[in-house]
């Protein structure tokens, strides 16, 4: 095989690759059952009152944000949407805080 040869046989390669890349349908992630959410956005919304009703917890989030809010159907709507590791994540990021200000217990 020649050069030229090899090199065509290369760039038709990297052309199947790329056309089977995009005709391959993807798949999202599958979204949290309702009861998953409900679940989820009822913890996030107790994490939040947990929060407030600890003085020093509420000096670290002095201001409500997306993660730290007692609005049950924001949570519940976002959860619907996420992946299930970003509701693991958010879950571990609030233990975290509620850990460190003594607002939870560790288990």
């Amino acid at each position: 095989m020649t050069w030229s040869q090899s090199y065509h046989a290369r760039i038709l390669v990297l052309v199947f690759a790329g056309f089977t890349l995009l005709i391959t349908p993807s798949f999202p992630a599958q979204a949290a059952s309702e009861q998953r959410c409900r679940e989820y956005a009822t913890s996030a919304v107790a994490d939040y009152h947990q929060l407030r009703n600890i003085p020093k917890c509420s000096k670290l989030r002095p201001e409500d944000t997306v993660r730290w809010h007692p609005q049950f159907d924001r949570h519940y709507d976002w959860c619907r949407q996420a992946e299930t590791a970003w509701l693991t994540s958010e879950t571990k990021k609030r233990d975290a805080l509620l850990l460190e200000c003594g607002g939870r217990a560790i288990p």
